[in-house]
C-alpha cells in the first residue's frame, strides 16, 4: 500500500473526480493496479486506460503491449492522444508512450489523497 501511495504522490492527479496515474513504466502501473484491485476493491469493468503517444508510433501496437503487459481488456482503452513529433528522440525516450491508469470515483480519489497526506505526515514527523 505504501508503494502505491508513494506512486500516487508523485504521479497521480490531485484534483477532479478521477483517480489517475500517468507513467511510462509498466512496473509502476502493475503496482498501482494491484493496489486498486486488491486493497481498494475497484470494479474491473470501470478501469480505463488512456495512451499518450507520438505520431511516429503505432498506437494499436502500443495498446496491445499495455493490454498484454497489464492483463487488461483492450476495450478498457479510450481513444489515444497522438502528438505530432518535433523530433524522433521523444518517442525513443518513451518507446511505449505514456499510459494513464484511470478510475472514475471521487470518494476513492479523496480517500487516496487522505491516505497520502497521512503517510507524508507520519514519515515527516
Amino acid at each position: 500500500m505504501i508503494a502505491a501511495l508513494m506512486i500516487y504522490l508523485g504521479e497521480g492527479a490531485k484534483t477532479g473526480v478521477t483517480v489517475d496515474v500517468a507513467n511510462t513504466d509498466s512496473g509502476v502501473h502493475k503496482v498501482f493496479l494491484k493496489f486498486l484491485r486488491e486493497i481498494c476493491g475497484v470494479k474491473e469493468e470501470k478501469l480505463r486506460f488512456y495512451l499518450y503517444c507520438f505520431e511516429n508510433q503505432d498506437p494499436k501496437e502500443l495498446i496491445q503491449f499495455w493490454s498484454k503487459t497489464l492483463n487488461v481488456r483492450i476495450e478498457a482503452f479510450t481513444k489515444p492522444y497522438i502528438r505530432k513529433s518535433t523530433t524522433h528522440n521523444r518517442a525513443q525516450r518513451k518507446p511505449y508512450g505514456v499510459l494513464h491508469t484511470r478510475y472514475n470515483d471521487k470518494r476513492l480519489l479523496e480517500k487516496i489523497l487522505s491516505l497520502c497526506s497521512n503517510l507524508v505526515a507520519d514519515l515527516s514527523a
